[in-house]
């Protein structure tokens, strides 16, 4: 029975994860830096606020990445460490390594989880708050006949109503 856990797959991810932390720095860097220094007034003032919140969230999704990339940093240790300690332990000491293994597992896929939702949510603005619904008429039969009536009244006002004699063009 070999120790459990995969050293080379979780090696893997642990190098792709750094690895992709270059190009998202790049790229917080570049945004940040962007300026319109020979902008002015509301489109100056507009480029810059949306700039800064466009810097902010790359700033999160950085810091998002960083700690991902550290947990699946300390993860890949502990699953390179466990067949040194698997080799000497008897059989009780094997189920209690399974279960710290798999417990680790388990947090770090919850953990992986839940940073992606916080990256889902990195640059989306909150949901305004809808307007409440007017209330329905409490009775919509009159309510229709009102309406009826004020459309036939306009209707007539538009007929019958005042004409001026003189119109000026200009």
């Amino acid at each position: 029975m070999t120790a459990p856990g995969n050293p080379l797959w979780v090696r893997n991810l642990a190098e792709l994860v750094k690895a992709q932390r270059e190009p998202l720095a790049a790229g917080a860097d570049d945004v940040a830096a962007l300026d319109a220094a020979h902008w002015t007034g509301p489109a100056a003032d507009g480029y810059t606020e949306t700039r800064l919140a466009l810097s902010a969230s790359w700033r999160a999704a950085l810091d998002i990445h960083e700690t991902v990339s550290e947990r699946v940093e300390g993860y890949s240790t502990f699953v390179h460490e466990l067949p040194h300690l698997w080799a000497g332990a008897d059989g009780a000491e094997q189920a209690r390594l399974t279960d710290l293994w798999r417990g680790a597992a388990d947090r770090l896929a919850a953990e992986l989880i839940d940073a992606a939702a916080d990256l889902d949510r990195v640059g989306v603005p909150e949901p305004a708050a809808e307007p409440e619904p007017e209330p329905p008429p409490a009775d919509p039969v009159a309510a229709f006949a009102a309406q009826v009536e004020t459309g036939r009244r306009l209707h007539d006002q538009v007929l019958t109503g005042r004409r001026r004699a003189r119109l000026r063009w200009v």
